[in-house]
């Protein structure tokens, strides 16, 4: 995990930058969504919609990459990102 690019939407429940129409989630009548990824948000819903933040977390801080990080700082550090976004508000 990453910041993401400026200008590159990213996904509002895990974080992943968007940038091909295949990334986005889709709405229930097929137009793609704004605010979601297609690992998240399919068909007009969350694929997983009993998720909370702490498992979005476990899940977010296997993809920070930095030298020297543990699995705790990476999960404090995902668990802070992910707490910004529209989902988790």
């Amino acid at each position: 995990m990453t910041l993401a690019e400026p200008n590159v939407p990213i996904c509002q429940s895990c974080n992943m930058e968007m940038f091909e129409d295949s990334d986005f989630g889709t709405e229930a009548n097929e137009t793609l969504s704004v605010d979601y990824c297609t690992h998240c948000y399919q068909d007009g819903a969350f694929v997983d919609p009993d998720l909370t933040i702490d498992q979005m977390s476990a899940i977010a801080s296997d993809f920070i990459e930095a030298d020297n990080v543990t699995m705790a700082e990476a999960k404090a550090i995902s668990k802070a990102i992910l707490s910004n976004l529209k989902r988790w508000q």
